[in-house]
């Protein structure tokens, strides 16, 4: 089985590891606190559309869909979607991200009208 999100823009500079060295804690706690929300809100809404049975384990993909071709760092854009995963496993699509139950799978960054960032979500094995 397959689950999708689709966020509107790419995940919030903020939250990027070089940025975090120049930010006050408070300020990313409350980014974090924000993005988090937004992906559990975002995903319980998807959920009540589609039928979907927490895995055992699953693979993550990300696809940035970006206006420009200005060089960005994929593996940064990657762990600044970390809050978003965790509120994906809020709204209960993963019983949990931890090594043993999420595998982190391919990163594209492609051209697009607009910015977007798509998550996958793909069982690979049922308990």
């Amino acid at each position: 089985m397959k689950f999708e999100i689709a966020f509107n823009g790419l995940p919030p500079s903020e939250l990027m590891p070089n940025r975090l060295r120049r930010l006050h804690w408070l300020q990313r706690a409350r980014v974090e606190r924000e993005a988090r929300q937004d992906a559990q809100l975002i995903t319980m809404e998807k959920l009540q559309r589609c039928h979907w049975e927490v895995p055992s384990k699953a693979v993550i993909s990300f696809r940035f869909e970006v206006p420009d071709r200005r060089r960005r760092d994929t593996a940064e854009l990657v762990s600044a979607c970390k809050a978003w995963i965790d509120g994906i496993v809020d709204a209960g699509v993963l019983e949990d991200d931890n090594c043993w139950r999420l595998a982190i799978g391919g990163a594209d960054v492609v051209l697009s009208d607009k910015p977007r960032t798509i998550l996958e979500i793909v069982e690979t094995e049922r308990a």
